[in-house]
């Protein structure tokens, strides 16, 4: 017998997926899915505490709810921050601010959607929303979510200053590991990128750059599946992507370090960390990483036991790369990661991204406000404005470009 597929994300239902029932008309949905529409049935509407067909009814205690599996599928979320199950699967978002496990979900608010594309809707004035922010709406692409106690982005700074950081490595010549063919995307009945093409090599570090609303975040949405692509390709490693769910995007390696950290910020540094490799089940590989996550970032060991939300705007930086790295990620995307934070800060995280491509080499693809510093790091560079890359090259070349200074170096 032949299951209808998911309300919300309309793929199939397939056996081996982690699934929640509604309460009262018995529709299933993807776990993931259907938390991130604030655990109500697209079906009917019910908010009540769902079925799990694995475990029985989920848990429900003060507004939390929880699924308490063991095993594969693992669901976590509450209305106050996301408490996790033990196991593997999809971990989405809470109803009072998201936090994906590996940058692959994000949604706020109760009864929102999985978001999209913020900072890229362009216009003028602001958005904000206690429920989700519209995307459909004009505005300056900044979205402002009233996060509860789940969620605080950081507030972005005012006049970002040139970071100066190590020069990258030679250009690799690696085989094209992302693509981008002739990608189309939006919200509604607008249109945010109009036909974006783009590939970044293995071993590469590549940049995005562009003013606010350009349509950075949606591109990076769009490879991670978190917004689905209308027209045109996402290929990772010359195989299609674009079209897939955010889970088999998450164990194909594209891993999602999204803006503004999006912690799990009642879990200790430990639990975050632990929850990056909530796809993996190699014990030892894990312990063996997390111990390299403490040597990369001295600072989280020390607050190990502390949670999340209590860190500095660097350390939850420092945690929400080291959790994208717990993936073990192919393809490694950092949006705006130095959102917010001190030039000091800025340096280490930045210093911090060129080693691990260096060293290790992790192929990173970065959307950065601070176009000095992320010209600076990248071995290359494309520049979008208002939905279209206008430019690309060395990003040295880029640099020394008199409209790429006029435009966004401030000279």
């Amino acid at each position: 017998m032949s299951r209808d597929p998911c309300k919300l994300c309309e793929e199939p239902l397939e056996d081996d997926d982690h699934l929640l029932v509604c309460s009262a008309c018995l529709v299933e949905h993807h776990a993931a899915c259907y938390i991130a529409n604030g655990i109500t049935c697209a079906a009917c509407g019910n908010s009540e505490t769902p079925i799990d067909p694995e475990q029985g009814k989920v848990s429900s205690d003060s507004g939390a709810v929880e699924a308490t599996t063991s095993g594969t599928g693992a669901v976590a979320a509450s209305s106050s921050g996301s408490h996790p199950a033990s196991g593997t699967g999809d971990v989405a978002a809470s109803s009072s601010g998201s936090h994906p496990a590996s940058g692959a979900v994000a949604a706020s608010g109760s009864g929102s959607h999985p978001a999209s594309g913020t900072g890229t809707v362009s216009g003028t004035g602001a958005v904000s929303g206690t429920g989700g922010a519209d995307p459909s709406a004009s505005g300056s692409g900044s979205f402002a979510f009233s996060a509860g106690s789940g969620y605080a982005p950081a507030s972005p700074s005012a006049d970002p200053q040139p970071v100066p950081v190590e020069a990258p490595a030679p250009e690799p010549t690696g085989p094209v590991l992302l693509e981008l063919e002739d990608v189309v995307a939006g919200f509604g009945a607008m249109e945010v990128l109009h036909g974006v093409s783009l590939k970044v090599h293995e071993g590469e570090i590549v940049a995005l750059i562009g003013a606010n609303g350009a349509g950075k975040t949606t591109t990076l949405n769009v490879i991670s599946n978190v917004v689905k692509a209308r027209k045109g390709e996402v290929r990772l490693a010359g195989e299609r992507t674009s079209g897939r769910g955010i889970q088999d995007t998450v164990r194909r390696g594209i891993i999602h370090v999204p803006e503004g950290r999006r912690l799990f910020s009642e879990l200790t540094v430990l639990e975050n960390l632990e929850m990056g490799a909530f796809l993996r089940n190699d014990k030892d590989g894990i312990q063996r990483d997390i111990k390299h996550m403490y040597e990369m970032f001295p600072i989280l060991e020390q607050r190990k036991s502390q949670r999340g939300g209590s860190l500095s705007g660097g350390e939850q930086q420092m945690l929400a790369i080291a959790r994208g790295l717990m993936a073990e990620p192919k393809l490694l995307l950092l949006d705006e990661p130095s959102l917010g934070l001190a030039p000091i800060i800025c340096q280490q995280i930045f210093r911090t991204v060129r080693e691990l491509n260096a060293k290790e080499g992790v192929t990173v693809f970065i959307v950065e406000q601070n176009a000095h510093a992320a010209l600076e790091l990248a071995h290359r560079a494309y520049v979008m404005e208002t939905g279209d890359v206008i430019m690309s090259g060395p990003a040295k070349q880029l640099a020394n470009d008199p409209r790429v200074k006029a435009a966004y170096l401030g000279e």
